[in-house]
């Protein structure tokens, strides 16, 4: 009597028991979601120098992917990157300020403001006057609050250039040339800083502030190799 039992239940749970047509298995059921559009953002905003002023005629160009595309500010400093998507490396230059690098992922239209520094180059024996109150140089290795004004310094021959920061304000500076770091100054406001050039060598000099922006003097001399 168990036994006969037994068959009946086994019946009752296996698949076709009793049915002459094949067993049939349904396996589970994957649901499917409409892939977001690929290239279809819109990347956009207004370039602007220091002071706020619109600046036109400013190139972004796509460094990876895609690279090659690029468009250039209007008379507002507006400019439109359209159809792209996922993560962008954008090149932002124009004649007379220092290159900037931008990167963001695009999984939507974004509104991308940007600031470029007016390019400033040193002369010896003159006094280069200006306030510290760009982005963060170095962000990453230095640090990722101290506004920076970056110089450029072309030796003219080989020798010796000498210099004397100085200041009058309440944040702190300090000066690399090359990136090489000098000490905090002896005296208050005032830091002397010298390196050895070679001839036709571009040198940048980095001037960063802690943490607010603050006018400086840059006092040069050059004094050529015998």
């Amino acid at each position: 009597m168990k036994y006969g039992y037994a068959l009946i239940v086994t019946c009752l749970v296996a698949p076709g028991c009793g049915d002459s047509r094949p067993a049939s298995f349904i396996g589970p059921t994957t649901v499917t979601s409409t892939p977001a559009p690929v290239g279809a953002y819109t990347l956009s905003g207004t370039i602007r120098d220091l002071d706020g002023v619109p600046l036109a005629g400013v190139t972004l160009a796509i460094a990876q992917p895609n690279e090659g595309r690029s468009v250039v500010s209007d008379a507002q400093g507006r400019y439109s990157l359209h159809n792209v998507s996922g993560l962008i490396y954008l090149r932002v230059s124009k004649e007379g300020y220092f290159e900037s690098s931008v990167t963001r992922f695009v999984a939507g239209d974004q509104v991308v403001d940007m600031t470029l520094s007016e390019r400033l180059a040193l002369v010896p024996g003159t006094i280069l006057r200006g306030t510290v109150r760009g982005d963060p140089c170095d962000p990453v290795g230095w640090d990722a609050r101290a506004l920076c004004q970056r110089i450029i310094f072309t030796a003219p021959t080989s020798g010796t250039l000498d210099l004397v920061l100085t200041w009058n304000g309440s944040s702190e500076l300090d000066i690399l040339v090359d990136g090489q770091y000098f000490d905090p100054p002896r005296v208050l406001g005032e830091i002397h800083a010298q390196a050895h050039v070679a001839s036709g060598r571009h040198y940048e000099i980095r001037i960063n502030s802690y943490y607010s922006p603050q006018a400086f003097e840059l006092h040069s001399e050059f004094q050529s190799t015998p």
